[in-house]
């Protein structure tokens, strides 16, 4: 795990940022002085196909939700 000071991380950004990409370095800490501050490392992507029924069986919806209101509504 490569430390690099802020301003160096900063005139290098792109440099690292294609080399946490590619998984050449894993990642790196960047540091202010001595202390380090923040890493820099690749994004996990996660595929979004799982969104749709996420809530499948969290909910209960009624066959009438408000029977006494909804009677009238749709009569011709």
């Amino acid at each position: 795990m490569p430390f690099i000071d802020l301003l160096e991380a900063q005139s290098q950004l792109d440099a690292l940022i294609d080399a946490v990409a590619s998984g050449a370095v894993p990642e790196f800490v960047i540091t202010r002085g001595e202390l380090p501050i923040a890493r820099l490392v690749p994004m996990e992507l996660t595929s979004t196909a799982k969104r749709i029924g996420v809530a499948k069986g969290k909910f209960i919806i009624p066959d009438n939700p408000d029977p006494d209101e909804s009677e009238g509504l749709f009569a011709a």
